[in-house]
């Protein structure tokens, strides 16, 4: 009687198991039909990719760029870079001169939009006397190599890159220093850095020097250096003003 029971329970138990087994073979073989019709179903292709806000690129460098990261999963990857399925994630592209990308899918006209947001060159960098020089944008984010030029409708800054730690608060404060000559017209020629002192010395179209400290934010003292100095004796007639030290002016 026992055997009997035991049999009939190992049967039991072999078929559940099979069952089993079937409905997730069943299941599995489903979800690759799913995936198979979807990669090839006419329905969810994209005919037309449109491109806006691209200046760092030609489009075939960033779609390029693009794939990997659309497809980062097996599921992505079956489906394709021209399926509407894999867009309808938030595309985080990681490339300093790329903010974000936004995009618009349109199931009528079987178009993809890609809005590029890319960085405003607000003035470079060049690390040494050559040709080492960088792109970087209002808020210090240094995000492509740039020629080495000279003129006055972008910054140009010299020497040595601050440390990584300090390279955002550096920038922050540079930033807020420029857009105080900006806001009163004065002209820069050139700017140069020395990393040791973390001082800046900004040469003006005048000829006359502002030495800057990046330790601390200047840009109160640069506004009452302009007011109470440049605006009264002239940058012409100026050989240098000194606001290395805290709440304190010197020129001469």
């Amino acid at each position: 009687m026992d055997i009997n029971y035991s049999g009939k329970q190992s049967r039991k138990r072999r078929l559940w198991f099979r069952i089993k087994l079937y409905l997730i073979s069943g299941g599995f073989l489903l979800v690759l039909l799913l995936v198979f019709y979807i990669s090839q179903s006419s329905f969810f292709r994209i005919d037309k990719i449109e491109i806006s806000g691209l200046r760092s690129f030609t489009e075939t460098e960033f779609l390029n760029n693009l794939k990997p990261v659309v497809l980062n999963s097996y599921l992505a990857g079956a489906l394709g870079f021209n399926n509407y399925i894999v867009w309808l994630k938030d595309i985080k592209y990681d490339h300093p001169a790329i903010i974000k990308i936004d995009t618009e899918t349109n199931f009528t006209n079987k178009t993809l939009k890609l809005e590029v947001y890319e960085r405003e060159p607000y003035g470079i960098w060049c690390a040494s006397k050559e040709t080492i020089c960088h792109w970087f944008d209002r808020e210090g984010v240094v995000f492509a190599r740039s020629p080495a030029t000279e003129g006055f409708l972008l910054y140009k800054i010299n020497g040595p890159l601050p440390n990584n730690e300090d390279l955002i608060l550096a920038f922050k404060r540079l930033g807020a220093a420029l857009d105080v000559l900006n806001q009163n017209k004065v002209l820069v020629r050139s700017i140069n850095f020395d990393d040791k002192s973390q001082e800046l010395t900004i040469e003006t179209y005048e000829r006359a020097k502002i030495i800057l400290s990046l330790r601390f934010d200047v840009s109160d003292l640069l506004v009452s250096a302009i007011e109470s100095v440049v605006k009264k004796v002239g940058l012409d007639k100026i050989n240098y003003i000194d606001l290395t030290v805290e709440n304190r002016i010197y020129y001469k």
